[in-house]
């Protein structure tokens, strides 16, 4: 995937794995996911958390995982980005970030009508909020077992307000 100019020479690649030291760059599938992980460990075999622009992307990370004996969370930790169903429904669940999908499409709707209506947009930047869904693929602390986790499960900490 070729990347963007952001202002000078920063680049900026989508669909990519986050690593102190690296990025791997992947297509938004699992097998992506599960192939940029195994390339990010064997580059990096100290690494011992990933966190992925997708949860598509985070879905194979766990795979690769699994795939290698690399107990999660215990021995990595694993988050994405946008909260999709199966994340909850994971083993181990995943944590990720919760995008309002449904307000931002809502509010996209909105200004374009308003637009094609002839009224400036009123807002250019809308800050719709996200929550962040902290479970059990990030727990390190080993003090709350699968029963604490089923009691969380599909909570998050609003930081909106």
């Amino acid at each position: 995937m070729p990347e963007q100019p952001l202002g000078g020479d920063a680049p900026v690649a989508s669909n990519f794995l986050f690593e102190v030291d690296g990025v791997e760059i992947g297509a938004f599938r699992e097998v992506s996911g599960l192939q940029a992980m195994r390339s990010l460990l064997a580059c990096h075999p100290d690494l011992d958390a990933v966190f992925c622009n997708t949860d598509v992307l985070a879905i194979g990370a766990l795979f690769a995982c699994i795939g290698r004996g690399i107990p999660v969370p215990e021995g990595f930790g694993i988050a994405g980005f946008n909260d999709f169903d199966y994340m909850e429904a994971a083993e181990p669940s995943l944590s990720s970030v919760r995008t309002h999908r449904w307000r931002c499409g809502n509010a996209a709707m909105r200004a374009v009508r308003e637009m094609l209506g002839g009224a400036p947009l009123a807002e250019p930047v809308v800050d719709l909020g996200f929550d962040i869904m902290q479970r059990r693929s990030t727990d390190r602390t080993g003090c709350a077992g699968p029963a604490a986790h089923a009691a969380q499960a599909g909570q998050g900490i609003d930081i909106t307000s």
